[in-house]
Formats: C-alpha cells, sequence, structure tokens
C-alpha cells in the first residue's frame, strides 16, 4: 500500500499547541513548588520506597499534568470522532486516576488496590469499547486462547495491566519512561500514516505533544516524574491505542506486520 497525501489539516488540531502551552506552565509551576519545599506546607511526606534512586525530593505529578491537559483539551475541541476516543479513554481511566493520584500524594495505596483499579480499568474498556478488536485468530496460543468464551476479554485486560505496570516500572529514571512511550506512539503513528487513518493520526499525535513539555522537565535532570497516575495512565492509553487501531485495521497482522507488508506468514518480521 502507498502512503497516501493527507493534508496536515486533516489530522492536525491547532488547539493541542495551546494545551502543550498549559502543560508546560504546569510542569513548572509544580517543579518551583517542590524546589521551595512548598509540599511541607501541605503536609505532604516525603516519598520513601526501596526503588527510589534520587537524593532530592522530587514531585511525582506529572502525570496529574498530563491528564488534566488532555481533559481540558477534551473540553475545549468540537466533538470529532477522535475527541470521542478520548472521551472514552478518560472515562475509562477514573479508577486508576482516583488512587494513582493518591498514591502520588500521600503514597499510602496498597499494591492489591492498585492492581484491581488496573483490571477495572481494563475490565471498563472492554465494556464500553464497542468497535472491531484486532484478528489474532492466527496468532499460535493466543489464538486459542482468544476462541474460548470470554478468552478476548481475559487477553486485552492482561495486556493492559502488564503494558501498565511496565510503564510504572521504568518511570523514576530521567527520561526512559517518556522516551520508551514516544518510540510507540511513534510506531503507531506511522502505521496510522500508512492507513491514512486520520481518526488515529490526530489522537497519537496528541499524546506525543502532551508529552513533549513533560519530558522537558524530565531529561535530562529529573525535575518531575509521572507518578503512579501518569505511568499507569500512560501505559493505559498506549494500549488502548493499539488495540484500536489494529482493530479499525485487520489488513495489518497484529503480529509483527507480515501480512501488511505481504511477506510469507512462515517467515520472520523484524
Amino acid at each position: 500500500m502507498m502512503f497516501m497525501n493527507l493534508h496536515i489539516m486533516q489530522w492536525f488540531d491547532f488547539n493541542v499547541l495551546i494545551f502543550m502551552g498549559m502543560s508546560l506552565v504546569l510542569n513548572g509551576f509544580i517543579t518551583y513548588l517542590w524546589h521551595k519545599k512548598f509540599y511541607r506546607k501541605l503536609g505532604l511526606k516525603s516519598y520513601q520506597a526501596i526503588q527510589r534512586i534520587h537524593l532530592n525530593e522530587t514531585p511525582r505529578l506529572g502525570g496529574l499534568v498530563l491528564i488534566l491537559s488532555l481533559v481540558s483539551f477534551v473540553m475545549y475541541c468540537p466533538p470529532n470522532e477522535s475527541i470521542q476516543l478520548f472521551k472514552l479513554i478518560l472515562i475509562c481511566l477514573i479508577p486508576i486516576i482516583v488512587f494513582g493520584l493518591k498514591e502520588d500524594l500521600f503514597h499510602n495505596v496498597e499494591p492489591a488496590i492498585r492492581l484491581l483499579s488496573l483490571l477495572f480499568v481494563g475490565w471498563l474498556f472492554r465494556a464500553q469499547f464497542t468497535g472491531p478488536l484486532p484478528h489474532m485468530a492466527d496468532v499460535p496460543l493466543i489464538g486459542k486462547l482468544l476462541a474460548l468464551q470470554g478468552g478476548a476479554s481475559f487477553f486485552y485486560i492482561l495486556s493492559m495491566v502488564a503494558v501498565a505496570n511496565g510503564m510504572n516500572l521504568i518511570d523514576g529514571v530521567n527520561g526512559l519512561c517518556a522516551a520508551v512511550a514516544l518510540s510507540i506512539l511513534g510506531a503507531l503513528l506511522f502505521l496510522s500514516y500508512k492507513t491514512s487513518d486520520v481518526v488515529m493520526l490526530s489522537a497519537i499525535l496528541s499524546v506525543i505533544l502532551f508529552l513533549i513539555p513533560f519530558l522537558i522537565f524530565n531529561y535530562p535532570y529529573g525535575k518531575i516524574f509521572l507518578g503512579d497516575l501518569g505511568a499507569y495512565s500512560l501505559g493505559l492509553i498506549i494500549s488502548m491505542l493499539t488495540i484500536i487501531l489494529f482493530g479499525r485495521h485487520p489488513e495489518i497482522s497484529p503480529w509483527g506486520g507480515c501480512s501488511y507488508f505481504n511477506l510469507p506468514r512462515n517467515r520472520s518480521c523484524i
């Protein structure tokens, strides 16, 4: 399939630049407050965890800024298909937004509660999303699982939870989580362009642009981190966008892209 000429006005919403600016200001403001030890006046405790590698107290509220920017963007923009997708995603994220923010501020949410909230987010998405799912019947082992009653829901919910936890594990190292997310989103953006999917192009590019203000403060000096709210939410957003994109385009193989690039299925795909 050849690239189609897509004019930037078809898929780029310039309103996103306004909320990128808002995100930049909020990240800077939070960074300044933490530098001035303002969190002590709010009665917030220092973050203590075995995986902590930074000596200075660092705000874990980059994810809150990301979600606030995305919510503001969705509320401001006129409704279209990509905005409707964001509304679905944000509604599904509510459980992890609540418990993730509580953990980032007070550090007192049990891991089991966070896991249950992630599972609930996955279930909400599976229950609310009415679009097509990726065609994975030909994938060894997984195809047989998906053929079972409830197998598809189990697989996609578990996959979303795994990606979200993976993102949370790599948050806390300067630039790592955001860079990995940008790499994945960049690949999805490329596939959206190859398939001329204007809706997914707009949605994925918006998430990429909202990550850039955070990355400015996160790398290389680590002035702010995503926190549980941000890392979990980012992983879930990426998971949902991936499921939606591959479901909309069955011509793309969800197992390496073989069918899309017209390669034989018995050949390995890079």
